[in-house]
């Protein structure tokens, strides 16, 4: 526990639901009322434990319980349980400038804490790339449909465009047939007309 961190003590802020939690003396962290006395043994005898490991002169007392108030119980008052966490705190933050387990394990917290950050925000950079690149996959495929849409409604355009101009050009060649048609039977019958006018004449004549 950070010697200077605020502890988030029961308060009216708290939904009406929320365990009261007891902060303990010896770390400053917050346990429930079944469990803040073994946690409390055990955290007393990793104290003493790391306290051993240092040189006598780095060596404290351990932190003594705080008496200005009792320990909460379930179901006392949140007033009760602020008084005794506010004392629980002094003592806690009073032991823990001088403790030299309490400032080694500080910074094995916050290096923890720190590496769990770090951790977290290279998964968050890591998500905010991968739906990156979704979105660019996903903006490339909706770009390459749009593209292959238009091209298919380019293509289906022309081929009708074709079929209009092939039609129109079928029509155009039938009509010149059928006008070179009449032109070709309009000379035959002026042709023929021609030729019995002739004889016409000529039967008239030798007449």
């Amino acid at each position: 526990a950070n010697p200077g961190t605020q502890v988030l003590f029961p308060g009216p802020n708290w939904p009406a639901w929320a365990p009261l939690q007891i902060a303990c003396y010896a770390c400053g962290r917050q346990f429930g009322t079944a469990s803040v006395l073994i946690h409390q043994k055990t955290c007393l005898k990793k104290h003493a434990w790391g306290s051993d490991l240092l040189p006598a002169k780095r060596r404290v007392a351990l932190p003594e319980p705080p008496t200005a108030f009792a320990l909460p119980v379930s179901g006392d008052s949140e007033e009760a349980f602020n008084h005794y966490n506010n004392d629980a705190m002094d003592v806690y933050t009073t032991h823990a400038t001088v403790c030299r387990y309490c400032i080694s394990q500080e910074k094995i917290r916050r290096d923890e804490e720190a590496a769990a950050a770090a951790a977290a925000e290279a998964e968050a950079a890591r998500r905010r790339v991968a739906e990156e690149e979704r979105l660019r996959r996903e903006a490339e495929e909706s770009a390459r449909q749009d593209e292959e849409e238009r091209l298919r409604r380019e293509a289906k355009e022309a081929a009708a465009r074709r079929r209009a101009e092939e039609e129109e050009e079928e029509w155009l060649r039938r009509e010149a047939e059928e006008r070179a048609r009449l032109e070709a039977e309009e000379a035959v019958a002026a042709a023929e007309a021609a030729r019995r006018w002739a004889e016409e004449e000529e039967r008239l004549r030798r007449e």
